[in-house]
Order: structure tokens, then sequence, then C-alpha cells
């Protein structure tokens, strides 16, 4: 078994997903070539909301890999060149970057992209998954609905991370965070390890896929 897992979860269609699933392949592709662990989820047990599904699964991969790196199935390995061990140059446990800065009020942490190694990650993921509000969700009929309008805020994986984790642990050696031109740009841009087509830019995501076929 490789030594790092490209880990990918969406429970949408394949019409639903419409080009993501291409990028998902081209994440694939890469992994391929690297000789790295390449897997798409499709489905889960729906015991939370597919949004806290992401940091149960990251926990479990890296109790079988040494390092894990998560990409939203909008997001895509931009850099073929890309060694994601050779991100990692010191002690850290978690290496991601922020939101872009056209955001009203940009997180600290996006996580559409990040990685993760050893069993610092994995404590952090254990840290993580206990922030579940389980307060603020409710099941009916199979489905979640939340029960505040904030999205992104602390209900959701990312708006934990950013309030509670990121403040607690920033600046010490288990993170590393990158600017965001290198992980989350829904533009190639020449230091773009990986592209990011979130929210309104999911029509680039077309373009990119596009100009890809025409070279």
């Amino acid at each position: 078994m490789s030594k790092v897992a490209i880990v990918q979860f969406d429970d949408r269609s394949d019409e639903a997903l419409g080009p993501m699933l291409h990028l998902v392949r081209r994440n694939e592709a890469y992994a391929a070539a690297r000789g790295y662990t390449h897997a798409f989820i499709r489905s889960h047990d729906n015991q939370v909301p597919a949004f806290w599904h992401k940091v149960a699964l990251i926990e479990r991969y890296l109790g079988e890999h040494e390092f894990v790196a998560w990409l939203d199935s909008d997001a895509v390995v931009h850099d073929s060149s890309l060694v994601i061990e050779s991100l990692f140059t010191g002690p850290e446990a978690m290496i991601f970057s922020g939101d872009l800065p056209i955001y009203p009020v940009p997180l600290k942490f996006n996580a559409g992209v990040f990685f993760c190694r050893g069993d610092g990650a994995r404590d952090l993921m254990a840290e993580w998954r206990a922030l579940y509000p389980s307060k603020l969700w409710r099941k009916s009929a199979g489905q979640w609905n939340f029960q505040e309008h904030v999205w992104a805020g602390t209900a959701y994986e990312q708006g934990s991370f950013a309030e509670k984790l990121y403040p607690k642990y920033a600046g010490t050696p288990r993170f590393r965070q990158l600017p965001w031109r290198q992980l989350q740009s829904p533009y190639p841009l020449p230091e773009s390890l990986t592209l990011h087509f979130a929210n309104m830019f999911r029509p680039n995501a077309i373009l990119y896929l596009n100009a890809l076929q025409g070279r």
C-alpha cells in the first residue's frame, strides 16, 4: 500500500457532478502516476451530515497511510510535478490555506484542499470530529437540515475548524499555512499546486478542462 492517499467524497450522482467528475478522474490519474492511493467515496452511513463525513474519512485513511491529501470534488491537482510528501518540510501535521480574499470575511482555513501527516493529524481529526454540533442539525426522512442560517459557520466542518482549531494551533509546529494562490485559486496561476472551483467559480472548471483538451 502506498504511503500517500488522495481522498475525495461526493454522494451526488455522476449527472449532478457534471464536470467535477472529470476533475476527480484527473486526480485519479495523477495518483496512479505517483503510486498513490486514490479513494473516491460515493456513499456514507448518513449518521452525520455529509459536510462532516470528510473528517472521519481522513481520520480513517490516516490509520492506513502516512500522508492524506483531501480534495473536494470541485478541486484538482494542477501541478503534476507535485510530490505531496515533499510539502512537509518540518514537523507540521497539517498544511492548508485560507479562503480567497474576495470573500467578505475570508476564513483562515479552507476545507476544500488540505494535506495531513501521521498521528499528529489523526489526533487533530479526532479533535475536529468531536466538534460536530449535533444540536444544530436535524434529520428528517433521511435528509439533514441546518437549524441556523450561517453558511460555513461552526455548524459546518470548515467553520468549526476555522473558529476553534485554527486559533488554538495557529503559530505552532502543527500547522503550516500556504498562500491561497497555491491551493485555492480558481485560475491556474504559476504558483498553483491545486485549483479549487468552488461556489461562483464552478464554471471555471469547464473552461479549465476545455483548455486541457485543446493542448
